[in-house]
């Protein structure tokens, strides 16, 4: 089963060349960006259950750039920051 989910991080750049490449290899099934100065991972992870998919991911993103954390977790943040005011 796939579940969806967004990640929200702190720490270098998701959208750098550098890091990018080092994600796109162990989370190749999420979509990285930047909205309003919060940077968020938007997965569809397949997984036996919703828990070991966040897990999972939260791992896979951890692991792959040092200094990058996962700090929320959060159900589709990124289609809600698409409809944020672009003054906020």
């Amino acid at each position: 089963m796939t579940h969806e989910f967004t990640l929200l991080l702190e720490g270098p750049d998701v959208l750098s060349e550098e890091v990018f490449a080092e994600l796109d290899t162990s989370c190749h099934d999420a979509v990285f960006g930047r909205c309003g100065g919060t940077q968020f991972a938007e997965f569809g992870r397949e997984g036996s259950s919703r828990e070991s998919a966040m897990a999972r991911a939260i791992r896979d993103i951890e692991g792959a750039v040092p200094g990058l954390c996962v700090v929320a977790v959060e159900p589709r943040v990124a289609a809600r920051l698409d409809e944020a005011d672009p003054l906020d």
